[in-house]
């Protein structure tokens, strides 16, 4: 049976599933790494060399489902300002064929008002998506030397390539980073360990062209 938990301390995955452990007797253990990490434990490059493939692939199935839950969110939002540019326009077209508007004044700011809160939530939305893969930039950006924080050749890093081929997430990781140059650390949105906030030098990269 597995046990599902919010974070891994070994692959830092915030998906983890955990093993629950059979032990004699039915007494207490403490699970303190998920059922994919158990399995690479043991120190020795054949087991080094398997935890950063399995870690790799862990990462990768975190940003596709991240990705794939942004998407839907996204969808969502647009779907729900779509409905409420229709039903704008339904009422606009009811106000001008009335004698007197001066009554749906109030109605008028109630739609606005509801359209504003429904554009907050939507960008609360994409940022809590946003500052989730940002987790992975932590764990893969450009030393300084061409050779990403995991140790491969910066072209090489498969997270690095994903990360900076997502127009959204570069857009707004380009954001955090003027707020932080602007307004300091506590402006952005970034993780603390996030290399726009521990080195000055780091700046975003440019989003792919369309």
């Amino acid at each position: 049976m597995l046990a599902y938990m919010t974070y891994c301390p070994c692959c830092r995955s915030k998906n983890a599933q955990f093993a629950r452990p059979k032990v004699p007797d039915g007494l207490p253990v403490q699970v303190s790494v998920c059922g994919i990490c158990v399995r690479h434990l043991v120190d020795g490059p054949k087991t080094t060399e398997r935890r950063e493939l399995e870690h790799f692939e862990q990462w990768q199935e975190d940003i596709e489902s991240s990705e794939q839950r942004h998407a839907d969110e996204l969808a969502n939002r647009d779907s729900q300002a779509e409905e409420l540019r229709t039903k704008i326009a339904s009422l606009e077209r009811e106000l001008s064929t009335r004698p007197v508007q001066v009554v749906t004044e109030h109605l008028d700011q109630e739609i606005v008002n509801r359209a504003q809160r429904d554009r907050d939530g939507a960008l609360r939305v994409r940022d809590a998506a946003c500052r989730f893969v940002a987790e992975f930039r932590c764990l893969n950006h450009d030393t300084g030397k061409g050779i990403c924080r995991c140790g491969v050749p910066v072209d090489r890093c498969e997270t690095t390539i994903l990360l900076n081929g997502d127009r959204v997430y570069l857009g707004w990781e380009a954001r955090q980073w003027h707020a932080i140059r602007a307004y300091g650390r506590y402006a952005s949105k970034l993780p603390a360990h996030h290399p726009a906030v521990t080195n000055s030098r780091w700046s975003p990269s440019e989003p792919p062209h369309e």
